[in-house]
C-alpha cells in the first residue's frame, strides 16, 4: 500500500474529505463531511473503513441538503490523508 511505504506502517492517518462543493457560495461545509483521526497506515481493513466513512458522508441527508439549499448537486468527494502530528 503506498500510504505505508510514504509515511510509515506505524504512522497515526487523518483520512479527511475534500469535495468541490466546499466553496460554494452562500455554503458553510465546514464540519458537514467526515474526518477521521488515528487510523493506523499499516492497517488496511481501518484504512479501508475510513475511506468509505468519509466517501459516504457526501450522501448524508444533511449533506445532500445543503447542497440543494447552496444550488450545487454535482459533487466530487477526495481523501485527503496525512500523518497525524501530536504538536498540531
Amino acid at each position: 500500500m503506498y500510504v505505508v511505504a510514504a509515511l510509515g506502517e506505524n504512522s497515526q492517518l487523518y483520512v479527511r474529505s475534500s469535495a468541490n462543493v466546499e466553496d460554494l457560495a452562500g455554503m458553510s461545509s465546514a464540519g458537514l463531511y467526515e474526518s477521521l483521526p488515528n487510523i493506523p497506515a499499516g492497517n488496511e481493513d481501518a484504512f479501508g473503513a475510513a475511506v468509505a466513512g468519509v466517501w459516504a458522508s457526501l450522501y448524508t441527508r444533511r449533506a445532500v441538503l445543503s447542497r440543494r439549499a447552496a444550488g450545487g448537486t454535482y459533487c466530487r468527494m477526495y481523501c485527503v490523508c496525512r500523518r497525524c502530528d501530536n504538536n498540531t
